[in-house]
């Protein structure tokens, strides 16, 4: 009896794998997976992890209110007080620009370095490091990029490499090190400020999603702050309108689906009252 039951298990097992290799294969896994039901609410809940990368890295352009393709360098290092961002370094002094590339390209220039440790990584709207030019991975020697956004088609000029960013929305955030105050002032300051940026095109006057969504004045709150105290309606059409401009990734088509079916995605409005009233009260 035991026999026979053990037997009658491992038939169980090894048939049920092998139609999960079948489903592999075929490429049916992502559809058999978007078609698990789930409530609104739990999609939704899913949705606002989802959007937060993007959310954030928008939201902290919006604190710095400085111009689009320009640098801004930090005159003194950071301190307890700076929320900006998690974890600052406090030996290296920060040069920062967020770049608005469905305008057109930008032609970024680093000078040489000498024997100074330096990064200037950049991250696209999902806030990952998709290029790290610095000592580590380019060297310290004079270096020209062409930086484009994900449609962008052209020339590029002689002597550029160019970058391309998955999206239109990019984060550069430098970093050179230092040694003390005083290496700070004499040495890094001088150094950053070679450091360029060149839009080959006028700026658009076009304005941004977060014209609409974030406040011009954060009255001392934090980037966490601003978000937490956002609308949820607003939040997610915020994603929304940021969605048209910065694309999700292919391997995230499954939680674009589940999302389109509550009115999450580029070009849809989110709308608490298009739910239940359970649903909304949850909400």
């Amino acid at each position: 009896m035991m026999l026979s039951m053990a037997f009658t298990i491992q038939i169980f097992l090894f048939t049920d794998c092998q139609a999960i290799d079948e489903e592999i294969t075929s490429g049916n896994v992502l559809t058999r997976a978007a078609t698990v039901t789930e409530t609104p609410l739990e999609i939704i809940r899913q949705a606002y992890l989802f959007a937060m990368p993007v959310v954030y890295m928008d939201v902290t352009r919006a604190s710095y209110s400085i111009p689009d393709n320009y640098f801004y360098t930090a005159d003194k290092l950071p301190d307890y007080n700076y929320k900006n961002v998690v974890a600052v370094n406090i030996d290296t002094n920060y040069s920062i620009a967020f770049l608005k590339l469905e305008d057109g390209p930008v032609m970024f220039e680093i000078p040489d370095i000498g024997d100074r440790y330096y990064t200037y990584p950049i991250m696209d709207a999902w806030t990952n490091n998709f290029v790290i030019p610095g000592t580590r991975l380019t060297g310290n020697g004079p270096q020209k990029y062409f930086i484009t956004g994900p449609d962008w088609t052209g020339e590029i000029p002689a002597g550029y490499t160019l970058i391309t960013s998955p999206t239109n929305l990019a984060w550069l955030d430098g970093r050179v090190q230092v040694n003390s105050p005083a290496d700070l002032e004499e040495t890094v300051l001088p150094l950053q400020n070679q450091f360029t940026l060149v839009s080959v095109n006028p700026p658009s006057t076009a304005g941004r999603p977060s014209d609409k969504y974030v406040p011009a004045d954060f009255g001392g709150k934090s980037v966490v702050q601003v978000i937490k105290e956002m609308p949820l309606e607003d939040y997610f059409n915020y994603f929304n309108e940021l969605l048209e401009l910065n694309a999700p990734f292919a391997e995230d088509s499954v939680i674009l689906q589940k999302m389109a079916t509550v009115g999450i995605g580029a070009g849809k409005i989110f709308a608490i009252a298009d739910f239940d009233v359970d649903t909304q009260q949850a909400l």
